[in-house]
């Protein structure tokens, strides 16, 4: 029996060339699969990352809003005994601290810039606050804290505001709460010389990218 060796080669030749376009294609699709996942992890963690920081700004605005109430009814409380008693019973401005176990990578480098320096602005605000002590009276010193809180405060909720929209999450629920709690934070919102003066969508027009 006697062989075509050109015909062997060329199915030899044939069969192989096949062999490599279906590894090709397989791979091809196994790339495809595992470049969807990571791109779904990354989305998720994005995400993950954005709501812890947000709740925890969130939560200081709330404070905020919460000690400028109490700033208030102290200060009508002396305002009528005559006396800076009331006002001794306040405690201390409230301090931010954001999450240590986040993975900041994962945030626009204009937020992560704000969120990073926020807490600075609040330490800032309160030793300017604390400094009126030196020569004014208690009624300047409440006077000024809640002005300076009021201001790092707003600057909280729009960052909370932003993260959330360029992440997309949902809006925070305490938005709809019966006590607009955002309305404390209305005088230090118009301030010109306020140092955080980007609306949230402003912030949230910086697109979110995971780092390579």
């Amino acid at each position: 029996m006697s062989w075509d060796w050109n015909i062997l080669i060329q199915v030899a030749t044939s069969a192989i060339g096949a062999g490599v376009v279906a590894a090709c294609v397989n791979q091809g699709l196994v790339w495809l699969k595992e470049h969807r996942r990571a791109r779904q992890d990354a989305s998720r963690e994005q995400r993950h990352t954005a709501l812890i920081i947000a709740i925890a700004l969130e939560s200081f605005a709330l404070a905020c809003a919460n000690w400028i109430g109490d700033a208030e009814c102290a200060e009508a409380e002396a305002d009528a005994r005559h006396s800076h008693e009331p006002l001794a019973g306040l405690g201390p401005i409230p301090l931010l601290s954001l999450p240590e176990d986040v993975n900041w990578r994962w945030m626009a480098p204009s937020l992560a810039a704000h969120a990073h320096e926020l807490p600075l602005l609040v330490e800032y605000s309160r030793s300017y606050a604390n400094a009126t002590t030196m020569y004014g009276d208690p009624f300047d010193w409440a006077a000024e804290a809640r002005k300076q809180i009021g201001r790092r405060g707003n600057e909280a909720w729009l960052l909370a505001e932003a993260l959330r929209a360029a992440s997309g999450l949902p809006a925070s629920r305490l938005d709809t709460d019966p006590w607009d709690f955002r309305e404390t934070f209305a005088v230090a919102a118009k301030s010109n010389d306020a140092p955080f003066a980007a609306s949230p969508a402003e912030l949230a027009s910086a697109e979110v990218q995971p780092a390579s």
